[in-house]
């Protein structure tokens, strides 16, 4: 006979006898599953955050987590790769500090090629592998001194000749900086004393307490020029600007340029102790 009320639960009317509740559910499962065949289309960064807000946001993760979001989807690998997150990576990790963020296309992968080149570097020298590289000269006097920074290497003579070198150039050539009227007395120049050299500037002091000061970029001419009563014993130049001190018995000198390009004596007094 005729089934009770409420028996249909094997046919359509008793699968529809889950009532709203049960069809609701559906839906959404549905929509949830739509949502994430539709991944690259994140409500969070395409419809309710600016771009520009996204970017602030992913500026707070790391390489690796940079890397693991731009998997996630085509819309986060656009914002995983911007360049100003890994320019400013390279800034961090202490690559290119000097270039703008127009010098270079592709920042990642400056500073994927600049942490391997710093893993060649160490793994060979802890291996003890490298090869010898010269760099000419003319044979005038004995080697006094030799200083270097980033890829500048200035060098100075018993004969009082100054070299630079800038090996980013791949040029083995030296640039003969020449001498000032002053420290170059009648006669044979003093032999050279101390040499420093940063980014801007190169620095040689001379026996009898002279000190001539060129620019990395002008070279050739001095820019600069100052003397002490007596010898000097020791010397130092700012880690990225144009400051240099010098010491000469119980005498210490600061000299600096200001933005214009003109140099002063920034201070000058005396200590209680010999320098050594």
């Amino acid at each position: 006979g005729a089934g009770k009320p409420g028996e249909g639960g094997g046919g359509p009317a008793g699968r529809n006898a889950q009532g709203p509740g049960g069809g609701q559910r559906e839906s959404l499962l549905d929509q949830l599953i739509s949502d994430l065949n539709e991944i690259n289309e994140i409500p969070f960064f395409d419809i309710d955050l600016p771009y520009e807000l996204a970017l602030r946001i992913f500026a707070y993760l790391g390489r690796t987590e940079l890397g693991r979001c731009a998997q996630v989807s085509k819309t986060w690998k656009v914002i995983a790769e911007d360049e100003v997150l890994w320019y400013r990576h390279c800034l961090k990790e202490g690559y290119e500090t000097k270039a703008d963020i127009g010098d270079f296309i592709g920042w990642k992968a400056v500073l994927r090629d600049s942490l391997e080149k710093e893993h060649t570097l160490q793994t060979n020298w802890k291996n003890r592998i490298g090869a010898a590289s010269q760099l000419h000269y003319d044979v005038g006097g004995i080697l006094c001194d030799v200083h270097s920074c980033n890829e500048m290497i200035v060098s100075g003579y018993t004969s009082g000749d100054v070299r630079m070198w800038d090996i980013s150039t791949w040029d083995s050539s030296a640039l003969y900086l020449e001498t000032s009227r002053s420290s170059a007395e009648l006669g044979l120049q003093p032999h050279v004393s101390f040499v420093r050299i940063n980014s801007t500037i190169a620095v040689a002091a001379y026996k009898g307490g002279a000190v001539d000061i060129w620019s990395t970029v002008l070279g050739r001419e001095p820019i600069h020029h100052y003397q002490h009563s007596q010898d000097i014993q020791a010397i130092a130049v700012a880690i990225d600007s144009a400051a240099v001190a010098t010491s000469s018995c119980y005498q210490v000198r600061l000299e600096s340029s200001d933005q214009r390009g003109y140099w002063q004596t920034a201070c000058q007094f005396e200590l209680q102790k010999l320098v050594g």
